[in-house]
């Protein structure tokens, strides 16, 4: 489940960037390789989005904090996401 505080979402001008994720994720249920959307709700403070879990976390998390992905990683990753 991600967690997301409303207002820390306005401060860093990534509210489009959630109704995004939000909207993508519900196009690609049922396609494999693509964590899936189970459902999402909010409160008054707080986004919630519930997927599916992975051990290894969000590509995103990795790419992150490698800044880069090597060809190695590349020749892996792109051929299931394509």
């Amino acid at each position: 489940m991600k967690i997301l505080m409303k207002d820390h979402l306005t401060l860093k001008g990534q509210v489009k960037n959630s109704i995004y994720e939000q909207k993508i994720l519900k196009q690609f249920t049922g396609k494999p390789y693509i964590n899936q959307l189970k459902f999402s709700f909010q409160t008054e403070n707080k986004l919630f989005i519930v997927t599916d879990y992975y051990e290894n976390g969000e590509m995103f998390y990795h790419l992150k904090k490698l800044k880069y992905f090597d060809t190695e990683v590349l020749k892996f990753y792109l051929p299931q996401v394509v």
